[in-house]
């Protein structure tokens, strides 16, 4: 492979829809860095010191191991203040599936069918640590308010603001952690990575002082970015995602030095076969592949090929998002020689930010008179490990296991690995003792549990004809709080009494992370489940305070100690919008007498349903009257650009709404608004979330570029209740729309090239791609954010005169 083209660091995988993909400003991007740092190394100086390293890792062993390879990654999670779990602060499960998921697909482990598919031997471990080595309470989670850094509540964020601003103020040592930021992201994109150095690019952009801090500015950069909505897994699917959990493998090959399989030729190129991606069993391809359907760009064969292949359409560096399962072998290789040789990504090798130092320590759990030898099948011997005889051959690790109380206790959840001393075989061996962080595991059941630790020396588990290499112990522990053995199931909005007895419920716990007491009574634990997030109201009524009170605590998991105590109260406590799951309570009968109390747990649901009452058609002049609708159904959103310090806007939705639905075939530019007196309308794209895309109120019309392909919900809410009768129209083609607005507010990213027109004012938050043509005209007034970001080869401009279309309030009220 002997065609170069331009040396592109920041690689964006830049789609709108799997089936509809559109390439965002690579070239761009990269014109930025090279005008930051003119002396970057060139594709051609990139590759003329690639190639022999990836000759020399393909004939060293030492380097193609079958280990997997350890890294550290951090999530960066950028939200607007929302609870964990709504909107942008994702709940840990997504980033624990998203984790799982590029585990799989770096592991060929997602169903390729390709038969040279390849394992690149990579597995991605959650940070436990920060980088001054304090705990993290969720491993591999970073929480970023945008209002403690100082950024903008309201909208998404343009890629050169994440670049300049964002990354280098939140980054972590990219020496130790892989960073990646989840934020939302203006435009198109869905995520970009920056690709990797090479040890020959000193004196990077001397006119910003000396090389060490250019080479500083490129590291504080480094990592990969992705929208909000594309954290997930194929199994645990993001809710307002279009199918994008896979983006992060794609931009993870680019962290590791892989190109697009059609070598990103400059867009006029005529000759796009001849650009390749240095890797000789992808075939060649002129552009990206849209869809898994049949395709064949390039002869092969002209290009020195045995075979023409058909495009590989499943290869995590095309854009066929829906069909994504392969990695090739060359692509391996140049993974892994970048991993040992590139800055930065070879030090991730050496990174200690998986390991933790131990924090629950399990005292004696091998006593030698428990359990000293059980036949376990697939395993061998299950014996106390401080038991001398067990073994001849002292291990290098153990690793650490959960199985349910079984007579024959196979291996269900693994938990940790732990390194040994070694230890001289013919010494008397006395045994020892590990420790594990059961809080690192709160998805696991409560319930007894054998914990297994299975000891090889070789790093296996199992070996055939090995048996004194395999070494295992079992002690059977209660995890997740031995209160977790009686909880009593209850259903919101059933008050039920019980009594406490020091006889038959023990106290289990006594520090609770929400309280200041110290509880000495039994207590008793009790579980529900919410299918929607609502408000939930703790009530607690002891029925003999003469001979004892009791307190109830409110927790994520069976344990105070896992998750946190979200609140307590001796009598009732609220709990606002708590989002749905499993919760427990535990009643503590603080004064250590036993007693009778009466809980209830009431559940008000503050969600939209999922169904629509009436749906609406694109590009209808809509009329409704509401008086049929009585109920109200929710009464809080939080929107973008929702402004919660307006007295306009707080307090007043608790009277009845109508919900209508709309669906996009593809994604369009759309505008949206109501007319009626104390109308207001939320544009919602996910039922079960208290939250709206955009809003308007009655005269007003809010535009939303490029809205994804799918179903959205219009609410239209009722302020005054004086008035039942409303206009609703969105206009899915806003510059093919027949109407002209009072109000436009362009306050949603960057605006697209086109002329906006309102028939009094317009409200902009001006943010411009590259090479567009905006003219905004209003009859009375234009009102412009205070920064105005114009991007290279835009013009943009302004005018006070009238609009030529008729105005949405004179088409209602003609039809009215």
């Amino acid at each position: 492979m002997k065609t170069y083209v331009t040396f592109i660091v920041l690689l964006f995988f830049c789609v709108h829809q799997p089936y509809a993909q559109n390439i965002c400003g690579t070239v761009e991007a990269e014109k930025e860095l090279r005008e930051k740092f003119p002396n970057r190394g060139t594709i051609e100086e990139f590759e003329n010191w690639l190639a022999p390293k990836i000759k020399e890792f393909k004939s060293r062993p030492d380097y193609k191991s079958a280990a997997l390879v350890k890294l550290p990654i951090i999530f960066h999670i950028m939200h607007r203040g929302e609870v964990v779990g709504a909107g942008d602060n994702l709940a840990k499960r997504f980033i624990d599936a998203q984790i799982a998921q590029i585990n799989l697909d770096f592991t060929n482990g997602s169903g390729s069918t390709v038969p040279i598919a390849a394992d690149l031997e990579i597995n991605f471990c959650p940070a436990r640590v920060d980088p001054d080595g304090n705990v993290l309470a969720e491993p591999g989670i970073n929480r970023i308010s945008r209002a403690d850094m100082g950024y903008t509540t309201a909208g998404s964020f343009s890629d050169r603001f994440i670049q300049n601003t964002i990354k280098p103020e939140t980054q972590w040592d990219p020496n130790r952690y892989i960073n990646v930021w989840v934020v939302p992201i203006s435009g198109d994109l869905i995520g970009f990575a920056q690709f990797p150095d090479y040890p020959s690019l000193a004196g990077l952009g001397s006119d910003l002082g000396s090389s060490t801090e250019a080479d500083a500015m490129v590291a504080s950069t480094d990592g990969v970015v992705v929208t909000t909505i594309a954290i997930g897994s194929l199994a645990i699917p993001n809710p307002r995602s279009g199918g994008w959990e896979q983006v992060l493998t794609h931009e993870l090959g680019h962290f590791f030095g892989l190109r697009h399989i059609w070598g990103d030729p400059p867009v006029t190129s005529t000759r796009r076969c001849r650009v390749d991606d240095f890797c000789d069993d992808t075939p060649r391809t002129r552009r990206p592949n849209r869809t898994c359907d049949f395709s064949n760009q390039c002869d092969d064969v002209s290009f020195g090929a045995s075979t023409d292949l058909p495009d590989m359409t499943s290869n995590y560096m095309d854009y066929s998002v829906p069909c994504f399962d392969t990695f090739t072998p060359d692509q391996s290789d140049r993974v892994g020689t970048i991993l040992n040789e590139a800055p930065r990504r070879k030090e991730l090798l050496n990174s200690t930010a998986c390991d933790i130092l131990p924090i629950v320590t399990l005292p004696d759990i091998f006593p030698c008179i428990i359990n000293p030898f059980i036949s376990v099948p697939s395993i061998g011997l299950v014996f106390d490990v401080c038991n001398p005889s067990a073994f001849q051959i002292p291990p290098l690790f153990a690793g650490i296991y959960l199985s349910p109380v079984l007579e024959n206790p196979i291996p269900q959840y693994y938990l940790d690995e732990i390194q040994l001393p070694a230890i001289n075989p013919q010494d008397q061996i006395q045994g020892f003792q590990f420790a594990v962080n059961l809080n690192d595991y709160p998805d696991i059941p409560a319930g007894d549990y054998m914990v297994l630790v299975v000891a090889d020396h070789r790093n296996e588990l199992i070996e055939e004809n090995e048996d004194n290499n395999q070494m295992a112990s079992a002690v059977t522990v209660n995890y997740l709080g031995n209160g977790c053995d009686n909880v009593v199931e209850l259903s919101c909005n059933q008050p039920t009494t019980f009594s406490h007895s020091s006889n038959a419920f023990p106290n289990f716990w006594e520090d609770y992370e929400c309280s200041t007491f110290t509880e000495v009574g039994a207590e008793r634990i009790f579980s529900f489940e919410t299918t929607q997030a609502g408000d939930v109201t703790i009530q607690l009524t002891n029925v003999d305070t003469n001979e004892g009170s009791s307190w109830a605590y409110l927790m994520n998991y069976c344990n105070p100690n896992i998750g946190s105590c979200i609140e307590d109260g001796g009598q009732s406590f609220t709990v606002n919008n708590l989002a749905a799951g499993k919760y427990y309570i535990a009643v503590e009968e603080y004064t250590g007498f036993d007693s009778e109390f009466i809980l209830e747990i009431t559940c008000e649901s503050s969600q939209l349903p999922c169904t629509a009452d009436v749906n609406y058609v694109c590009n209808d002049f809509f009329q409704f009257n509401m008086s049929n609708f009585t109920t109200n159904r929710n009464s809080i959103y939080s929107c973008e650009n929702f402004d919660e310090s307006d007295n306009s806007f707080s307090g007043i939705y608790a009277g009845p709404e109508v919900i209508h639905s709309f669906f996009l075939q593809q994604g369009e530019d759309i505008a949206f608004g109501v007319f009626g007196a104390g109308m207001v309308v939320f544009l919602v794209d996910n039922c079960q979330q208290n939250t709206c895309i955009a809003f308007a109120e009655d005269g007003e019309f809010t535009f939303y570029p490029q809205l994804g392909k799918g179903n959205y919900l219009l609410v239209v809410e009722q302020t005054d209740p004086s008035n039942q009768d409303y206009g609703l129209f969105v206009s899915c083609d806003y510059q093919q729309s027949v109407i002209c607005p009072e109000v436009l507010n362009l306050e949603h990213g960057p605006i697209p090239t086109g002329t906006y027109h309102a028939d009094k004012v317009i409200n902009a938050t001006v943010e411009l791609n590259q090479n567009s043509n905006v003219s905004l005209k209003a009859g009375m007034e234009i009102n412009l954010g205070s920064a105005v970001e114009v991007g290279i080869g835009s013009t943009f401009s302004t005018s006070i005169e009238a609009c030529a279309q008729q105005s949405f309030s004179e088409i209602y009220l003609a039809k009215k």
